[in-house]
């Protein structure tokens, strides 16, 4: 008999973690665009990409050693913390505010994803698991379609940074997805 839990749950949390990043991506640009120089956009990717080359390190040893069962939940409750964090600070402190989500956006969220797909090739096996991981694909490519115009349509109807603690749900949302699918471990 097949385990029908993952056949729902793995399409969903892979269009809830694509749709998060496409909107985190979105309000990063937006929000680095209207608060600091396009000519410094530069530095920040270089920045962006000395600290993905560190933390992809540091997340392969931690995946290797404790497993992506266990580190995908917290990458992704790491993701939603630091959404509510950014919002805070974007009132008071916004330039920190947009550096901060600026580094996690680009960093955390792609290793999140990238450890979700971790999570998934070591459940299942790849041949039998073709149908599923056909649907997985499909359901984040949806999710990418719907977290971009979600963005769009959040930011033309409200207040600057309004996205960030719907990101924070969305990624709480993901962990508990997760946490359902402890038959994917």
């Amino acid at each position: 008999m097949i385990d029908r839990k993952p056949q729902l749950v793995a399409p969903l949390t892979a269009a809830a973690l694509i749709a998060q990043q496409v909107g985190a991506n979105a309000i990063r640009d937006g929000l680095f665009l209207s608060l600091f120089a396009v000519q410094s956009l530069p530095y920040f990717i270089a920045a962006a990409a000395v600290l993905a080359l560190v933390a992809a390190h540091f997340s392969g040893r931690l995946l290797t050693r404790l497993g992506p069962t266990r580190v995908v939940p917290a990458l992704v409750a790491a993701n939603a913390a630091l959404f509510l964090v950014e919002w805070l600070l974007l009132g008071s402190q916004p330039r920190v505010a947009v550096v901060l989500l600026y580094l996690h956006s680009s960093v955390l969220g792609g290793i999140a994803i990238s450890a979700f797909w971790s999570l998934l090739n070591e459940r299942f096996d790849p041949h039998s698991a073709k149908p599923l991981m056909a649907r997985v694909a499909g359901a984040a490519t949806l999710g990418g379609f719907v977290g971009g115009v979600s963005a769009e349509r959040v930011a033309a109807l409200l207040p600057q940074g309004s996205l960030l603690p719907m990101l924070a749900v969305l990624a709480g949302v993901s962990v508990v997805l997760l946490g359902l699918a402890a038959v994917l471990a």
